[in-house]
Order: C-alpha cells, then sequence, then structure tokens
C-alpha cells in the first residue's frame, strides 16, 4: 500500500467520521500542503450549521499507519517535536492516527486533544526530534466526538494566553490554592459522566492562587486518577449479610470493589472479564470476617451485590484450599474471643506472631475460651505476671490447681467481681485490709497494661467498702495515680473511672484525717481536665481559698482558679520539702510560670 493510499484512506475514514455529527463539519484536504495541518474541524453552536451560529475551529493532523490489530484501546505514535512547537503557536489541535487494516476495510480512529497544557509537557519531556505520545480510540458515538471537539477549542482559547504560567502538581505544594475548577461542555441531552472524563484525563483543570482571580491551568497530563468512596451495599452470600458497605475504586480502564479488608473484585471492561483478588487482612479481627466470608463463599460459588449476583471463578474454587480456611478461622476466632474477654480494643498482626506468642495465645485460649486448667507452666512464675503479645501488655493471674497436679488456673485480675483481692496494712502491726487491684499500679501501668477494664474500676473499691473502713484514704491516693497517669496519656476512659473514685470519696467521711477541702479539690481537678469549671464550682473553690489555712490548700485552689499569683505566693511559703513533694502532685499539671 503506497504512502498516497494510506494518507487518503485515513483522511477519508476522518472526514466519513466527524460528517455524521451534526454540529462538526470537516474542512480535510488528503493532498494538504500546509506545514503541521491537513485542514480543520468547523463547530456550529446549531446543526443547521449557518455561519450566524458558528462557535469555532479546530485544526486537524491525520496519520494513516497499516496495522493488523485494530482491537486496541489505546496506542502510542512517534510525534514531531517541530509539528508540536507549531501546535502550540496555534492553541490546540487534534491529531488523528487512523489504523488500516491490510485489505483496506477496516478501520480504527486513535486520536489525542494536544491542548496547550498537553503541548508544553510534551515539548518539555521530549529528548529528540520526535516523542511517543498516547492516543486513544476516537468514540464512535456523534455526541461524544462532538464533545471531544468543542472541549478541545474551549480548553485552547483558554489555555494558550497561560502558557508560560501552567502549574504543576508541585507547584500547588508551594502555594495556597483557593479553588480547583473544572469545566466541560456536552451536547448530549442528558449530564456528561463527569467521573469519569476524570479519569479518562479529558478534562482540564483550572486553579485559582491566594490573592489572585485569575484561572492558570493545571498539567494533569501525567496524572493516573483513581476515585475512592464508600458505598453503603449488601454483600450477601445466601440470606446471610457479611457486610453492609464497600469501597468503589475507579480508574479510567477499571472499577474494583474493595469488600472487607483482603477482596478486590475488578471489572476490566476491556475483556470483559471478572478478577478476583484476595490477600487475607493482616488484621486478626478483620481477617476473621474476611475469612468467614472467603470460606462461605467458596462453597457457594457466588454473592450478592445488593441485587447483582456475581459467579465467581471455578479457578479460585479449585486452589482455595477450604479444610486451612476453616481450621484457621477457628484459631482466629478464639484469638479474637479471648482479645474481647479480656477487654483488650488493639488487634495483632497475625501473620507476625512469633512462635511463642502463638503458643501463650493457645493457653490463654484455654483457660478463658473454654474455661480449663493449664498445664505444664514453670514452678516459679509469680502470682502475677505479664504477657506481651506484639504491641499488646496483659497482666494476669496464676493460680496453683487445689484439684490437680502441675496444673494452674489463669484469670483475670481485673475482672469484676474479683476472684482475688489485693490486701494491704497501713502500718506494719495493723491488720491486713482489703483493696483493689489497681492498689499496685503505678502511672506507667496504667499506660501499658491493655486488659485494664476502666468501666468496672471503681466497683471493685465500692464493693469493699464495708470491709475496709480505711478504703477512702488508698482510694484518694489511687485517684491521684491515675491523673498521673493521665498527664502522661490522656485516656477519656481513665478519666471517666477516676471522676466516679472522685465523686464516691467527696461523699464519704469514714475518713477525718482526709479533708473534705482535699477531696473536693481532687474532684474539681479531674473536672478542670475535661471542661470547664462552673460559676458555682468556681465560689466554692473560692471559699474553700479564703477560709482554708493550709498552704498546698491555698496553691491548689489557686491553680484551679488560675490565679497564678496567689498560687506563687502560697507556694512559697511551704517549706522547701513540701515544694518538692507539691510538684509531684497531678494539681501540679496546672503551674502557670
Amino acid at each position: 500500500m503506497t504512502p498516497r493510499t494510506i494518507e487518503l484512506l485515513a483522511v477519508n475514514a476522518v472526514r466519513e467520521s466527524i460528517a455524521l455529527c451534526d454540529h462538526l463539519e470537516p474542512y480535510l484536504s488528503d493532498n494538504d500542503k500546509t506545514p503541521s495541518w491537513d485542514g480543520e474541524i468547523i463547530i456550529y453552536d446549531k446543526p443547521d450549521k449557518k455561519k450566524e451560529h458558528l462557535r469555532g475551529s479546530i485544526k486537524v493532523q491525520i496519520k494513516g499507519k497499516v496495522q493488523k490489530d485494530l482491537t486496541k484501546n489505546s496506542i502510542t505514535y512517534p510525534v514531531s517535536v517541530v509539528d508540536l512547537r507549531n501546535f502550540q503557536r496555534n492553541g490546540s489541535t487534534i491529531y488523528f492516527v487512523v489504523y488500516i487494516s491490510p485489505n483496506k476495510a477496516d478501520k480504527q480512529i486513535y486520536y489525542n486533544d494536544l491542548k496547550p497544557v498537553k503541548l508544553k509537557h510534551y515539548i518539555n519531556n521530549a529528548k529528540g526530534k520526535t516523542i511517543k505520545i498516547p492516543f486513544k480510540q476516537f468514540p464512535g458515538d456523534s455526541i461524544a466526538k462532538t464533545n471531544v471537539c468543542v472541549n478541545l477549542y474551549e480548553d485552547g482559547v483558554k489555555q494558550i494566553g497561560c502558557q508560560e504560567h501552567i502549574l504543576s502538581i508541585d507547584d500547588l505544594r508551594e502555594r495556597n490554592v483557593t479553588k480547583i475548577d473544572l469545566s466541560y461542555t456536552s451536547y448530549a441531552k442528558t449530564p456528561p459522566d463527569i467521573i469519569q472524563h476524570m479519569l479518562d484525563n479529558t478534562v482540564s483543570l483550572y486553579v485559582q492562587l491566594e490573592g489572585s482571580d485569575v484561572s492558570y491551568p493545571l498539567d494533569n497530563t501525567d496524572l493516573q486518577l483513581r476515585i475512592e468512596h464508600q458505598r453503603d451495599t449488601e454483600v450477601r452470600i445466601g440470606e446471610t449479610t457479611f457486610y453492609s458497605q464497600v469501597i468503589v475504586k475507579r480508574t479510567a480502564n477499571k472499577l474494583a470493589i474493595r469488600i472487607g479488608d483482603s477482596i478486590d473484585v475488578v471489572f476490566n471492561p476491556e475483556n470483559q472479564q471478572i478478577t478476583f483478588n484476595y490477600r487475607l487482612s493482616k488484621s486478626l479481627r478483620r481477617a476473621v470476617v474476611d475469612l468467614a466470608f472467603m470460606n462461605a463463599l467458596v462453597r457457594a460459588k457466588e454473592f450478592s451485590l445488593d441485587a447483582l449476583t456475581i459467579n465467581i471463578p471455578a479457578e479460585l474454587v479449585d486452589s482455595y484450599n477450604y479444610e486451612w480456611g476453616q481450621s484457621t478461622l477457628c484459631w482466629m476466632t478464639d484469638c479474637v474471643k479471648v482479645l474481647d474477654i479480656l477487654k483488650v480494643n488493639k488487634d495483632i498482626e497475625w501473620e507476625n506472631l512469633s512462635t511463642q506468642e502463638k503458643r501463650n495465645l493457645q493457653t490463654m485460649i484455654k483457660a478463658f475460651v473454654y474455661n480449663e486448667l493449664v498445664y505444664n507452666l514453670r514452678d516459679d512464675l509469680p502470682p502475677v505476671c505479664t504477657i506481651q503479645l506484639q504491641n499488646i501488655k496483659l497482666l494476669l493471674g496464676i493460680l496453683p490447681s487445689t484439684s490437680e497436679s502441675n496444673a494452674w488456673q489463669i484469670y483475670n485480675v481485673f475482672e469484676y467481681p474479683a476472684r482475688h483481692n489485693v490486701q494491704y496494712k497501713k502500718t506494719k502491726d495493723s491488720k491486713a485490709l482489703p483493696t483493689s487491684i489497681y492498689t499496685v499500679l503505678k502511672p506507667d501501668d496504667y499506660i501499658s497494661i491493655d486488659n485494664i477494664d476502666y468501666e468496672t474500676l471503681p466497683n471493685t473499691y465500692m464493693c469493699l467498702r464495708e470491709r475496709n473502713p480505711m478504703l477512702v484514704d488508698v482510694v484518694n491516693i489511687d485517684l491521684l495515680t491515675m491523673l498521673l497517669a493521665y498527664d502522661k496519656m490522656p485516656n477519656e476512659r481513665l478519666l471517666i473511672a477516676a471522676e466516679h473514685l472522685g465523686v464516691m470519696i467527696l461523699k464519704d467521711d469514714s475518713v477525718p484525717e482526709l479533708s473534705y477541702e482535699s477531696r473536693f479539690v481532687n474532684l474539681m481537678q479531674i473536672y478542670k481536665r475535661s471542661r470547664y469549671l462552673t460559676d458555682q464550682e468556681k465560689e466554692q473553690i473560692h471559699e474553700i481559698y479564703e477560709t482554708s489555712n493550709m498552704y498546698d490548700i491555698k496553691t491548689a485552689t489557686a491553680l484551679l482558679l488560675d490565679n497564678s499569683i496567689s498560687a506563687k505566693y502560697n507556694f512559697s511559703r511551704m517549706s522547701e520539702n513540701e515544694q518538692e513533694f507539691f510538684k509531684t502532685l497531678p494539681i501540679y499539671r496546672f503551674w502557670i510560670e
């Protein structure tokens, strides 16, 4: 096939394609001698194509190529940099590449709408006299063809005067952007799918910078946009609903639906195939849900997205190890039950568990899920010990069995009601009295231990009030420890528990040496950590400040009232030892220099 024949067939293919459009008129030559162009396409606002309805025109370049494969959605083609520079001076050009079958009967038209933004991008990235640029199939629908041409024309008009001010994505990182605009003109009767046009990279973006009303074009030529959004969708197998939401991911060529954290269903419009990608989530809790779905899916061989039923590939069914799936799901489910029983909110990366951590989990599954004794532990284990599972630290109790030898009972020391209470003596010779397990904790323990049950924490004290007449004194000390822990790492659940304890001891006068003023100040400093104090509370605090003759109380109340002058004055009246002790108290966090 001669070059002249190829050129003639290519131009005729484009001419016939454009001639089918009501608002477009081709003026193309198969022997055009003008440099860089082969004619132009006239755009009209109305299909009568009268000159009073002329909208504008775009320049056209056409190249033909003999090619056996006409099925590709996109191609690359070498374009002369000289041509690109000529196009740039004109503003914009639509460039066609026509693939022609060897028998001359079949043709496929590809195009690139070369706006000033694209032209500058390609010229800047050229390494020689030519550069390969992408082309995609020219639409078959007349409205779609018209939309391509009219938007190329309008963007060319907007961008030709801003060719020296085209912004890159990197430019936006260094400037304050006030607005990003996109505009798209369509001759369709129904609104166009702007999102799909953005994904196809056919919509131009314009940026307004702070302090300017000018819209500058943005170079989004190389951007591969991916749009994700969460969608309320029931994912069912039979009558069982596994998920109520999915993540929809759209790119120019693919639509993917993320189910849970482990499964992607990918729809490829090019080959009309569905691909099922599966990689079990590292998260233990999420993996349990996803694995249950996978096991059910392999058995059912289909699932539903709302009203849409999707069959899964047979190769997925054949390759899936169902026995592994079932046994692993049982083990994972038991592991999650352990965490839930111990009131642990953190998660585990199940794949990264060490051999020892797996052994510890298996021991806790026996103890907490199945309420069984455990065997063959070390004889020198303390009655209370810590177990580490990745970033989870647990404090557990261990007791030898009274019914079997070489057997132990493992229990949660924070459960309520407590199996075993801690005992203490106020003095060496005084009677041992019960208290809560929380009495033995230090501030760092509240930060590091993960099986603390903050919701039942106050009850572990309240249930002991009749058995321990000195309990209020212990609770007050523990309360200060909790506030020190909170100030190191704020924890709303801890602060709520401390507030319950503060209210409890404020109403309890069983320990006369613990003054009402001290108990009231402690409750107020809890409130001050979470909210503003009320006027009534401030009045009570001020009254305590006026009536107390204790410098530590006066300093504390002054801090609660944000009166730094009075706080510093009363602090200075304390002895050096008293000052150093005061600095260790949680009230000192409100000190203002």
